[in-house]
């Protein structure tokens, strides 16, 4: 095991859904299926007994917006938002991420990240201390989507 999935920022690539080789294997198989089938014509045809097959354009839009999700390799990798502020701090500091600064419980660079991934600071702190592989096995959920729904407060 290698620390490249563990990013700048203090998340890890293979956490993240855009990381999902395999789905989105299956996402461009269904829309190569789709189109050898001429599902679109079948659509029309049966429109009349199935009336959400008259969004079956709609979903060939929805498979192609998922596709354009796919990150294509991890963040240390070239991967990730070309222009990701954090990427461009840790450079310009000389760190390996963000477990590195002082400052990231105040970091405006990380705020839009807080508000998708709640337990991040609480990772750095864990990357801090356990080093860029060692705090994998401490990790809690990244995402607000990858943890259990919060039945006290109506979610």
């Amino acid at each position: 095991m290698d620390d490249r999935h563990t990013a700048p920022c203090g998340l890890y690539c293979l956490d993240c859904i855009p990381s999902q080789r395999e789905f989105f294997q299956s996402v461009r198989a269904l829309r190569d299926r789709l189109g050898e089938l001429r599902f679109e014509h079948y659509a029309e045809l049966k429109v009349r007994q199935v009336p959400p097959l008259a969004d079956h354009s709609r979903f060939l839009d929805v498979l192609q917006a998922i596709e354009s999700l796919e990150c294509p390799a991890p963040c240390r990798d070239g991967g990730g938002n070309p222009d990701c502020l954090v990427k461009a701090c840790v450079a310009e500091r000389g760190v390996r991420g963000c477990w590195e600064c002082g400052e990231r419980e105040s970091c405006e660079r990380l705020a839009p990240l807080l508000r998708v991934h709640p337990n991040l600071l609480t990772h750095l702190d864990l990357i801090s201390r356990h080093g860029p592989i060692g705090w994998l096995e401490h990790r809690r959920a990244h995402y607000r989507w990858s943890e259990p729904p919060s039945h006290d407060k109506g979610v």
